[in-house]
Formats: C-alpha cells, sequence, structure tokens
C-alpha cells in the first residue's frame, strides 16, 4: 500500500494495479541498483512470491524437478515453513502460470509432417505388488515445411492410447499435415485414417528394419558378409531396392513377413522421393523418452488430466529449449498488466471424487 498527501485534501491510502513487495534490502538482485523499499518486486494479489520466482519455479518444473523439491527450494530461497510453500502451492503454480507461460509458444496450426508415438506408464500398488498400467502420454513432433529440424509440437496425457484418444488429439489443432510418421500402432492408424483422410501414412523404416531383421536373425541372414544384408541397406529407399531385397530374400523363410508388408512398402518407396524427407520416429521417440525420464518416478501422482496436460506443456518448452525464467516472468507480468494484477482462481481443475480423469 501507498500513502498519498494532496496539497488540497486529506491523505489516502492506495495501491498500483499490479502489487509490490516491500524490499527489505534497498538493493535489486538483478541490476544491483539501488532501489527504494516501495519499489520491490512485483507479485500478483493475494502472491507473496516475486513474478521471477513463480517464474523460475515453473521453469524447474519443466525440468522434471518434482513439485516438493521445487517448493523445498523456494522455501529456503525465502525461509518460509512448509505451511507457507508446499508441493501443492507448486501444483496450483502450474494450473494457473503453466498456460500464461506457454501462450506464446503455443502451437496454431499443424505443420506439413507429423511424426506420432506415445509411451505407457506403469503404476505398483503397494499394498499387493500388483503392476498395472496407469495412462499414456500421446507425443506429436513436427516438421514446418523446407525444415530439416523440427519440434516437439504436443504432449498430450490421456487414460489410454486408443484411436478415439488420437481423434482427440488429431482434431485439436487446424490444418491436416502432408505427411504422418508413425510405427504402424493400428490406433493411430485408424484416427490419422478418419481425421486426415487426404495425409499419407508413412511407416518407419527404422522399424521395418528392424522387424525384418529379427525374422532374418532366425534362419542366420544378418552376419557379416551376407548379401541380403547388403540389399536390405536400401531395400526402403526406392522401388527398383525393393524390388531387389523381396528377389534376394525369396526362398528364405522371410517371404511371410515380406508378402505382409508389400503393399505398404511398395507404394511407401514409390512417393519416397517427392515426399517429405523424413522417415523415421526417432525424434518422438526421443522426446517421449525425456518425458518417461521425467515424469516415471512419480507416476503414481498424475491422476488429473487436464493438470497433467498444463504440466505436460512446461516439458514440451522445455525440450524445444524455450523455457528462459526471464520470458516467463515477462510473460507473467504482462499478464498482470492487462488483468489489474490479478489471476485466476487456484485449485478449479478438480476430478470428481474417487473418479480420476486419467486412469482408466
Amino acid at each position: 500500500m501507498f500513502r498519498c498527501f494532496p496539497n488540497k485534501s486529506n491523505p489516502h491510502n492506495f495501491a498500483g494495479a499490479v502489487p509490490r513487495l516491500v524490499m527489505e534490502s534497498h538493493s535489486c538482485d538483478h541490476c544491483e541498483n539501488t532501489v527504494s523499499s516501495h519499489q520491490g518486486p512485483r507479485v500478483a494479489h493475494r502472491y507473496e512470491f516475486p513474478v521471477a520466482q513463480a517464474a523460475a519455479a515453473l521453469v524447474m518444473v519443466g525440468q522434471g524437478v518434482s513439485y516438493t523439491e521445487t517448493a523445498d527450494r523456494m522455501r529456503a530461497r525465502n525461509q518460509r515453513d512448509r505451511f507457507d510453500c508446499g508441493a501443492q502451492l507448486m501444483c496450483n503454480w502450474t494450473e494457473v502460470l503453466g498456460p500464461v507461460v506457454a501462450r506464446e509458444y503455443a502451437e496454431t496450426a499443424w505443420p506439413e509432417t507429423v511424426v506420432l508415438d506415445s509411451t505407457w506408464f506403469m503404476v505398483t500398488n503397494r499394498r499387493t505388488g500388483e503392476i498395472t498400467k496407469a495412462f499414456s502420454v500421446l507425443g506429436v513432433h513436427g516438421y514446418a515445411a523446407g525444415h530439416h529440424r523440427g519440434r516437439c509440437w504436443m504432449l498430450r496425457a490421456a487414460p489410454e492410447r486408443t484411436a478415439r484418444e488420437w481423434e482427440k488429439v488429431l482434431r485439436s489443432l487446424p490444418g491436416e499435415p502432408k505427411m504422418v510418421v508413425c510405427d504402424g500402432d493400428i490406433s493411430i492408424i485408424a484416427a490419422v485414417s478418419r481425421v486426415w483422410p487426404s495425409a499419407f501414412i508413412k511407416r518407419c523404416e527404422h522399424h521395418l528394419r528392424e522387424r525384418v531383421m529379427k525374422k532374418m536373425a532366425i534362419h542366420g541372414l544378418i552376419t557379416y558378409g551376407r548379401p541380403e544384408m547388403e540389399l536390405l541397406n536400401d531395400a526402403f529407399h526406392s522401388p527398383k531396392g525393393w524390388r531387389a531385397f523381396k528377389k534376394g530374400v525369396s526362398g528364405a523363410k522371410v517371404e511371410a513377413w515380406v508378402n505382409e508388408y508389400d503393399k505398404v512398402i511398395s507404394e511407401q518407396v514409390r512417393r519416397r522421393a517427392i515426399l517429405p524427407q523424413h522417415h523415421a520416429t526417432g525424434a518422438i521417440d526421443e522426446d517421449l523418452a525425456r518425458v518417461r525420464e521425467f515424469m516415471e518416478p512419480r507416476a503414481f501422482c498424475y491422476r488429473n488430466a487436464e493438470r497433467t496436460n498444463r504440466l505436460l506443456e512446461l516439458v514440451r518448452l522445455r525440450l524445444n529449449r524455450c523455457d528462459d525464467p526471464l520470458v516467463y516472468a515477462r510473460a507473467i507480468r504482462e499478464y498482470l498488466d492487462a488483468n489489474s494484477g490479478k489471476l485466476s482462481k487456484q485449485g478449479l481443475i478438480r476430478d470428481e471424487r474417487d473418479s480420476p480423469s486419467l486412469r482408466t
């Protein structure tokens, strides 16, 4: 609060649109200049932590630091106890501030090429020891037209990785990609066929190679110097290469696999030269591996789908190297300036009792 002493009227108290904390040291931690006590860091209404510290906390959450560890660091820095700053507060900041800092980096349409894959998270019942599937994260890595480097386009938590859940993801943004790369998951293929009927579905060449090599290994066809391996190196690159491989393994006891995938691969190699030059799912596999690294130790904690998706958006920004605390702080300040210093109420995203939205 400030106090005004006008020349011709009585003194009165007032507060700025965006409140500030009182400075005790009279020195700015960032610019190292001397400031007045009333020029402390800005905070949201009814918040006691500076915007810059909230931004730093969101960066840590996106890096995979647990809510509890993040709260401990905030508490140590500000000399607070657990009742002032706990894991629930960090969860609430993710709910309220997460969309504010992510808005600048939100994707607005699908790119020319998308790579789709998903990963399951398992949980263990501590009482019975039973291991069950908890939820899945569906991932999309995108490549804009003419770009060889892509970025993590979307991460979404879902109770299952069914065609229905994939359809929700595909319908969440406008546009239709020219090509979709996947590992052959039938739920992905079914969803893409319904939502993006004109998109070409390309099977990951690495997965195709790994699958046929398993068949070939049974019959000793992958040892060094085998002509079948030489043919396999070019099998998925052109129609000529695929025909040569088929002829080379004829009678080599992998014909069943060749016959199963012949139609798909023949069409794929025919179009390979004219389609965007992205041939494998390695990019999204790497993204999902990082997500697992962040989330797997605490998989049993994630039960609310929307809260988890807001956390995943912070993780996505981390994967895309956009998690700058200065940028986050600026976004929060701009939001506060535009909304009279107020943030939305915490704790509004809740599931019905005994009905977690992220469990089947």
